[in-house]
C-alpha cells in the first residue's frame, strides 16, 4: 500500500501492520485498518467509550450514548444519564411495579416519606393507608362520605366503646352523650331534666304509675295510689240506677239515671265513653261520663237478655245470659262485629284485667270462670274462689292498681231477679280475701275509670 503522502491509502507507512483492511484492535490508539474512525468508539455512535475518557457508557451498543432516546423500565441506561431505569420520576425511589417502593413513579412528589396532605385523595408517602382516614382508625371521615364523626381521634369511630357523660360521641352514634337511656331527655346530673338516666321509662311527661315508689315523670314525687272505683247497677222498683261505689270508704253516689243491668267505663281498653246494657228492653247504650242522664246512642240486640258489659281490646263486649254468648261491638258506632259461645250454661259476668277477657258461666250447680285471649281463643278456666260460700259469681271487675278482683256473689241463678248485696274481693284462681256488705242489692259491677 502506497503512503497517503504519495497518493496512496496507507495511513501509516512506517508500520507494516497498518494498512487498509488490516485487523484493527479497538482501544489501542492505532487506526490499523486506516478507516479514520475513533479507535475509542467501537460501536461507531460518535461517542468515545467512557472507559477511555469519553461519555459512552456502553461502547458495544450503537443505541446507547449521551442524549439517546431512553425507554423506561427496560433495564438499559440508553442515554448514559446514570440514573435508575426503574425511577422514571427521578425521585430517588424505584417503582413498586419493579420491586421498589415508589407507589406512583409518574410523580416526583410521591414516594415513601414524602409529605402527605390528608383528604386530597393522593397517597403521597406511599404508606398504603386511606387518604380520608387521618386518625388511622380504619374508618373514613364523615366529611368525605365515611362514618367517622371525628377523624382527628383514633378512639372515635363507629362501634368504639363510648363512655357516657364525657361529652364525646365516641361511637359516632349521633346520640346525646348525656342521655344514657336514650329516652330523649338528658340527665339532670348534667343540666338536663331526666331524674333517672338509667331507665328509659322515666322522664318528664311520661305517665306516672301511682304507688310503685318510682317518680316516673320526674316531678319530684311518686303519685299517690288512688284505687279505681266501681259502678254498680241497683234495681229500684221497675228501673235500675247506676251508682258509683268507693270500695275503700264504702261511700256511693248516683252516677247515672239510665235503666241498666250493668255498666262499664274503662279508657285503658280503648274508649273514654261509658256503656250500659239492660235486658228489659234488650238494649246496649253509650253515654258521656258525668252527664248524669241521657244517652249518646243505643242499639237494640237481636238476641235476648244482654246482661253484662265490659270494654276489652278496643271493643265493647256484651254477655247474653240466655245462651252464654259473647257479642262484640264497635265502641263508636255500636255496630255488631261478631260473637262466640262461652259454653253451655247461663252467661253471668264479663271483665278484663287489661290482658285477658274473663267470663263467668253458671252451669247449674256452680260457677265457672272462662278465660280468653285478645283473639278470643280459650286460654284456661277457673272454679269459684276458695272461701266463697256462695256458688254463683254473677258479675266481676278488676282493680288495676292493687291487682284485686271484685265480684257480686249469690246462691243460685234466678234470671231477672239474680242480684245480691254481697261483694267479695278475691284473687283469680285463688281465694276470697275480703267481703263487703252493701246497703242494697246489685246485679252488675263495672270499672268507673272515666272520671
Amino acid at each position: 500500500f502506497l503512503a497517503e503522502e504519495v497518493g496512496g491509502s496507507d495511513c501509516d507507512d512506517t508500520s507494516p501492520e497498518t494498512y487498509p483492511g488490516a485487523p484493527d484492535e479497538w482501544y489501542d490508539g492505532v487506526d490499523s485498518d486506516c478507516v479514520g474512525d475513533d479507535d475509542y468508539d467501537a460501536d461507531v455512535d460518535g461517542f468515545t467509550s467512557a472507559a477511555f475518557g469519553g461519555t459512552d457508557c456502553d461502547d458495544t451498543g450503537a443505541d446507547i450514548y449521551p442524549g439517546a432516546p431512553d425507554e423506561w423500565y427496560d433495564g438499559v441506561d440508553s442515554d448514559c444519564a446514570g440514573d435508575s431505569d426503574f425511577d422514571a420520576d427521578v425521585d430517588g425511589f424505584t417503582s413498586a411495579t419493579f420491586g421498589g417502593t415508589d407507589c406512583d413513579d409518574a410523580s416526583s412528589d410521591i414516594y415513601p416519606g414524602a409529605p402527605d396532605e390528608w383528604y386530597d385523595g393522593v397517597d403521597s408517602d406511599c404508606a398504603g393507608d386511606s387518604d380520608f382516614d387521618a386518625d388511622v382508625d380504619g374508618f373514613t371521615s364523615a366529611a368525605f362520605g365515611g362514618t367517622d364523626c371525628d377523624d382527628t381521634s383514633p378512639e372515635t369511630y363507629p362501634g368504639a366503646t363510648d363512655e357516657w357523660y364525657d361529652g364525646i360521641d365516641a361511637d359516632c352514634a349521633g346520640d346525646d352523650d348525656f342521655d344514657a337511656d336514650g329516652d330523649g331527655y338528658p340527665s339532670d346530673v348534667y343540666g338536663g331534666t331526666d331524674c333517672d338516666d338509667a331507665e328509659a321509662g322515666v322522664h318528664p311527661g311520661v305517665d306516672e304509675v301511682a304507688g310503685d315508689g318510682i317518680d316516673q315523670d320526674c316531678d319530684g314525687d311518686d303519685a299517690e295510689l288512688v284505687s279505681n272505683q266501681f259502678l254498680f247497677t241497683r234495681p229500684v222498683g221497675s228501673t235500675a240506677v247506676i251508682y258509683k261505689w268507693n270500695q275503700e270508704t264504702g261511700d256511693y253516689t248516683t252516677w247515672h239515671s239510665i235503666t241498666a243491668n250493668d255498666a262499664d267505663c274503662n279508657p285503658a281498653e280503648g274508649s273514654s265513653s261509658a256503656y250500659s246494657v239492660e235486658h228489659y228492653g234488650d238494649q246496649v247504650s253509650m253515654f258521656a261520663p258525668g252527664s248524669g242522664s241521657g244517652i249518646s246512642s243505643a242499639t237494640y240486640t237481636p238476641y235476648a237478655y244482654p246482661k253484662h258489659v265490659a270494654m276489652f281490646n278496643g271493643e265493647l263486649i256484651v254477655m247474653s245470659r240466655n245462651d252464654s254468648t259473647i257479642h262484640r261491638y264497635d265502641p263508636v258506632s255500636l255496630a255488631h262485629l261478631g260473637s262466640f259461645s262461652v259454653g253451655s250454661g247461663s252467661g253471668q259476668g264479663v271483665a278484663t284485667d287489661g290482658e285477658l277477657l274473663y267470663a263467668s258461666l253458671w252451669t247449674g250447680g256452680s260457677v265457672t270462670i272462662k278465660v280468653f285471649d285478645d283473639a278470643y281463643s280459650p286460654v284456661t278456666s277457673y272454679a269459684k274462689p276458695s272461701g266463697m260460700s256462695e256458688n254463683n259469681l254473677i258479675d266481676m271487675a278488676y282493680e288495676q292498681h292493687t291487682g284485686t278482683w271484685f265480684g257480686i256473689v249469690t246462691n243460685g241463678e234466678h234470671g231477672t231477679s239474680t242480684f245480691s248485696s254481697t261483694v267479695i274481693e278475691f284473687t283469680m284462681g285463688g281465694s276470697v280475701t275480703a267481703t263487703h256488705a252493701l246497703p242494697w242489692s246489685v246485679d252488675g259491677i263495672g270499672v268507673a275509670g272515666c272520671d
